[in-house]
């Protein structure tokens, strides 16, 4: 079953004391209801967790509580973890939209080559760049304020990171 599993998404923060979790999921996933599983990497497999009750916001990203997390300590385990689910919670018209950012190359400023970016997540009024960095994922948000060049003709993006973003 594990290689049915697809990256949905991570868990940003927990949110309140009933241990609900933050999550933002990838912009091609189906809005996903109560009694389906979401999986967590826990000592090397993919476990499910049910879906006990799930919110969403317009910009898709969803406060959800597990079935078996009651506080935010059992929630904390959770937090910035990625998440996944069977390729069933991808949206059929999902696999025609090409994300247009990925294939970029990110490199900043003071850091040097960061990375290739292999997904965004659209904020409304800025794009968050998925990408591995030192083979560990990253999120780098592709922001006015930080973008320095933007060549989009050879796919490259110049950046001026606040320091210490990308250590979070």
């Amino acid at each position: 079953m594990e290689s049915e599993l697809v990256s949905i998404g991570y868990v940003i923060k927990t949110h309140g004391v009933r241990g609900q979790l933050r999550i933002a999921f990838a912009e091609n996933i189906k809005e996903l209801s109560e009694t389906e599983a979401l999986y967590f990497l826990v000592k090397g497999s993919q476990v499910p967790f049910f879906i006990k009750e799930i919110t969403y916001f317009k910009n898709g990203d969803a406060l959800v509580l597990l079935e078996d997390v009651n506080n935010m300590e059992d929630a904390g385990r959770f937090t910035k973890k990625e998440l996944y689910g069977p390729e069933g919670y991808i949206a059929e018209e999902a696999y025609e939209d090409e994300d247009p950012w990925v294939g970029f190359v990110i490199t900043d400023e003071k850091l040097g080559l960061l990375g290739t970016v292999t997904g965004s997540i659209d904020m409304g009024e800025y794009f968050l760049l998925e990408l591995l960095f030192n083979e560990k994922p990253i999120i780098i948000p592709l922001h006015d304020v930080m973008i320095i060049n933007l060549d989009e003709e050879n796919k490259q993006i110049i950046t001026h990171l606040p320091e210490g973003l990308i250590n979070i």
